[in-house]
């Protein structure tokens, strides 16, 4: 595995972006569940920011994978990658981050896949993005790992 200035990649490519998170995942999603029961909006936005920041290196691994790996994707695709995530993190029903990864993974891709059909220097297409779906199936963590 190697670090970029943004995120981790694996050297085959695959995004290990989860390990990341998982390591201090509880106390935010603590947090966020003490914020939502409040009535303070800016309670609630800083804990959503610390679970968002969390996760972000999975967002940022998930685009660099879905552009084709092992490098940083464009700026345009990550802030893709980036919104998926945060339209994750904003509407999680859950309590805490039990099956997160995986449900923020699909919005990210979902958001990827909507990228992909239109952006011009895209070089992923349908195939490479169905191929990524299929990597990092329901746990959010590549087969075989």
């Amino acid at each position: 595995m190697h670090a970029t200035p943004r995120h981790a990649v694996a050297t085959d490519g695959t995004a290990v972006g989860w390990t990341i998170a998982d390591a201090g995942a509880d106390p935010a999603w603590a947090g966020l569940h003490r914020a939502r029961l409040g009535d303070r909006p800016d309670a609630i936005a800083a804990a959503e920011d610390r679970v968002f920041r969390l996760y972000l290196p999975l967002a940022r691994a998930l685009a660099s994978e879905l552009f084709g790996g092992g490098a940083a994707a464009p700026a345009d695709v990550e802030w893709a990658a980036e919104l998926g995530l945060a339209k994750a993190v904003l509407s999680w029903p859950g309590v805490d981050g039990r099956g997160f990864t995986a449900y923020a993974r699909e919005s990210i891709t979902a958001r990827l896949g909507q990228l992909s059909s239109s952006h011009p220097h895209q070089r992923a297409n349908a195939e490479q993005l169905s191929t990524m779906v299929r990597r990092f199936p329901a746990g959010g963590r590549p087969r075989g790992h």
